[in-house]
C-alpha cells in the first residue's frame, strides 16, 4: 500500500478502504511487519519423531508385514499397543524410506494399457459406430 501511495499520491487510508481491509487490520499488519507470524500452536514437523520411535516403527512393520494392513492401521495399532506414538504420515514416510511396503502394493511388471490402440490399416476396426447411427436415424446411406 505504501508503494502504491508513493506512486499515485492517493492516501493510504483510501487505498486500504478500497482494498476492503479494515483500519484495525491494516494497523495490525503494519505493526507486525518483518515479524514471523506465530500461530496458536507449533506445527509438528515430519522429523519430530525420535530415533527410538523410528526403530520401533521399523521393527513393528517387519513383524506385521505378512498381514494386509496399511500404514494408517499400523500407526494406530502401535499407539494402542504402546509401541510408538507416531502419526500415520510419519509411518508412511518411514516405510517408504526403508522400502517396507508389501509386494502387492508395489507397481511391478507391465504398465497398464493407456488409451486406444489405433488401427494400422483402413477399416481394421469392426465397430465403427455406423450401426448406432442407422438405428437412431443418423446417416441413412
Amino acid at each position: 500500500m505504501q508503494k502504491i501511495h508513493e506512486k499515485t499520491e492517493i492516501k493510504v487510508s483510501d487505498l486500504v478502504a478500497f482494498a476492503g481491509v479494515s483500519k484495525s487490520t491494516w494497523h495490525e499488519w503494519k505493526s507486525r511487519k518483518g515479524i514471523e507470524t506465530r500461530h496458536n500452536h507449533e506445527t509438528p514437523k515430519f522429523n519430530w519423531y525420535t530415533l527410538e520411535e523410528r526403530t520401533a516403527v521399523i521393527k513393528y512393520v517387519l513383524t506385521h508385514k505378512n498381514f494386509l494392513y496399511g500404514y494408517r492401521y499400523l500407526a494406530w495399532q502401535m499407539i494402542d499397543e504402546n509401541v510408538a506414538f507416531v502419526r500415520p504420515a510419519s509411518v508412511y514416510n518411514i516405510m517408504k524410506e526403508y522400502d517396507l511396503f508389501h509386494k502387492w502394493a508395489k507397481n511391478e511388471g507391465e504398465a497398464k494399457k493407456k488409451g486406444f490402440d489405433q488401427p494400422e490399416a483402413q477399416h481394421e476396426r469392426k465397430n465403427s459406430g455406423l450401426g448406432i447411427m442407422r438405428k437412431y436415424g443418423g446417416n441413412k446411406n
